[in-house]
Formats: C-alpha cells, sequence, structure tokens
C-alpha cells in the first residue's frame, strides 16, 4: 500500500472542495492546480491517492487549461472577491459593540460610527498581517488586495476619527527623519536623481 494522501490532514473544507470538484469531473491536475493556487500546494498524484482511499472515480477528462480556466469559484482570485451572503443581526452587533439605540442625537451617531471604524481597521490589519505572514513562507500570492482594503479602511478611520486634524506636523516630521534621517539629505538626493 503506497504512502497516504496529503489531504488525509487537511481541513474538512479542502477535502470537501476536492471531493466535489471531482465529483464534477475535473481531472486531478485540475484539481492540484486549483488548490495550489489557493495556497494548498499538493500534486496530482496526492489528489489520486486520497480519492482511492474514499473509492471515488477518478478518471475524468476535464483538464486545467489555463487560458481558458474563468472558474471563478474554484480559483485564489474568486476567495479574495467573491462575496458572501451574510445575515446580519443588528441587534446582536448593538450590543456587541455599545452602540446607541438614540439615533436623534448627533453624538450617538457620530460615536457608533467612531466605534464601528475602529473595528474595521483593526479587522483589516488583523487580516493584512496574516496574510502577509502567509506570503512571507510562499504560501499565497502578495496580499495586494489586502494592503488596499486596510488603506481604505485607515482612510474611514481618520476621517471619522478627525486624526488629519489632531496630528502634529512638527512631531510627523521627527518621527519620518528618526526612521528615515534627515529629509534635507532625502530632498539632495531627489535633486540628484532630477539632474
Amino acid at each position: 500500500m503506497g504512502r497516504p494522501s496529503k489531504l488525509k490532514n487537511a481541513s474538512q473544507d479542502i477535502q470537501n472542495r476536492v471531493i466535489e470538484l471531482n465529483r464534477k469531473g475535473y481531472s486531478q491536475n485540475y484539481i492540484a492546480q486549483t488548490l495550489t493556487e489557493s495556497g494548498f500546494k499538493i500534486d496530482a498524484r496526492s489528489i489520486a491517492r486520497f480519492l482511492d482511499s474514499l473509492g471515488h472515480d477518478r478518471n475524468h477528462s476535464k483538464k486545467w487549461d489555463k487560458s481558458n480556466h474563468v472558474d471563478y469559484g474554484e480559483t485564489k482570485t474568486a476567495q479574495d472577491t467573491q462575496q458572501d451572503v451574510i445575515i446580519v443581526d443588528i441587534d446582536k452587533i448593538k450590543s456587541e459593540y455599545g452602540l446607541s439605540d438614540d439615533l436623534t442625537k448627533p453624538e450617538n451617531v457620530i460615536g457608533n460610527v467612531q466605534k464601528l471604524a475602529s473595528e474595521i481597521l483593526l479587522l483589516e490589519q488583523m487580516i493584512c498581517i496574516e496574510k502577509l505572514k502567509a506570503y512571507a513562507k510562499a504560501k499565497t500570492k502578495h496580499p495586494s488586495e489586502a494592503l488596499r482594503g486596510c488603506k481604505i479602511a485607515y482612510e474611514i478611520f481618520a476621517s471619522v476619527w478627525g486624526v488629519e486634524q489632531t496630528i502634529n506636523i512638527n512631531s510627523a516630521m521627527a518621527t519620518i527623519e528618526r526612521h528615515y534621517g534627515s529629509l534635507e539629505s532625502l530632498k539632495q538626493i531627489e535633486e540628484i536623481e532630477e539632474s
């Protein structure tokens, strides 16, 4: 008997995805390429061993063809851009975040928006950090979408909290100089590059 498939220790979601793609008639090469694109590196032989261990028919004709692969539901891009239907329990969220029910007072509305903007920024930052860690280990593509999301979340947060009004320009410049050296030296470098 051969060695067990890498899929035996994979999450139930990944195993179910393999079974579903196999059921739809896709070849082991196609399934392996799709999983690898989504960050789970595996080869076709391991897919075949896994399907054999379950007693699934694995002799299918649909092959991987990069030029016509447009089934976005089965790619890494789709996982980043596809929207799931989420049912929101407003009362639960109000309670969880301590949001005010009295929206007749402007301070309550502003307070609610500030709390939610803070939460959005925090979540975006955590997503970015996890995706960057995975990228650093070569487990996924560069998380440019996550970084863009983080930037947008920060812009919302900064606007809602009035961050741009509370930042002291002298303090900001001192921080930049502490990290990057004298700004005068940066200007000199810029002038040299322009000439």
